[in-house]
């Protein structure tokens, strides 16, 4: 993680997982467990399975592995074929990059180079009504989201004073995060509940989970009395 380097350096990074590697620096056992989706790991709208430091992309009887970075601005991607030989990276400078990911999906598949994707599929799912429930702050760390309701009821996600997207709502309190301007989904997301107490309490987008922020509770005021018992003899 938190790794600065150009498009050609992630291509560097992935073939030490192409042939035999560079062994010195990983050994093909490590390797091969990185690439190995660990069971039970869920990485709900990302990829079809989570390795030790590698996402897993299935594209029929292929196995990619790579991972995706987004942030304010940026966005990069990396997927790797071992079997095949295959590494394909791209780095972009804008929020639009995503975009330009599909489109160069589409003409690599052209050109029978069909990378890993892994794209959990709403349209054969019928939307429903934004639930009110999930309006609220939610937080992991210094990242702070805002969900609330906007024209029309339409619910909207923010970060940091800025709109990210509307919310299109699905069964199970699942959601796209739709583009403000084009209108197209950006990332698939979900609302989680508490399972004792049945009310949502997490919001999980781009593979990680945000938890549900909660005013401290206001004191009960206690009377002159009161102190007055309580204070030591």
């Amino acid at each position: 993680g938190a790794l600065a380097m150009s498009a050609v350096d992630l291509v560097a990074l992935g073939l030490m997982h192409v042939g035999p590697g560079v062994p010195q620096l990983l050994p093909a056992t490590y390797a091969e467990r990185m690439r190995r989706a660990v069971p039970g790991a869920n990485p709900f709208g990302l990829a079809d399975g989570w390795g030790a430091g590698l996402a897993v992309f299935r594209d029929g009887t292929t196995d990619w592995v790579g991972h995706d970075g987004n942030a304010n601005g940026t966005s990069c991607y990396l997927r790797i074929d071992p079997a095949g030989g295959w590494v394909v990276a791209l780095t972009t400078n804008a929020n639009t990059g995503s975009y330009l990911w599909e489109e160069l999906r589409a003409e690599l598949r052209q050109a029978n180079v069909p990378l890993g994707v892994h794209r959990r599929d709403m349209s054969l799912r019928a939307p429903v009504a934004a639930p009110g429930e999930c309006v609220g702050s939610y937080s992991n760390g210094p990242t702070e989201y805002l969900v609330a309701a906007g024209d029309e009821g339409v619910p909207y996600l923010a970060s940091g004073g800025e709109l990210i997207g509307r919310l299109a709502f699905y069964d199970d309190l699942d959601f796209v995060l739709e583009d403000p301007t084009s209108g197209r989904g950006l990332h698939v997301g979900r609302f989680l509940r508490d399972p004792i107490t049945r009310q949502v309490e997490q919001l999980l987008i781009g593979g990680r989970i945000s938890q549900r922020c909660r005013p401290p509770p206001v004191p009960e005021p206690r009377s002159p009395a009161d102190s007055l018992n309580r204070a030591p003899a």
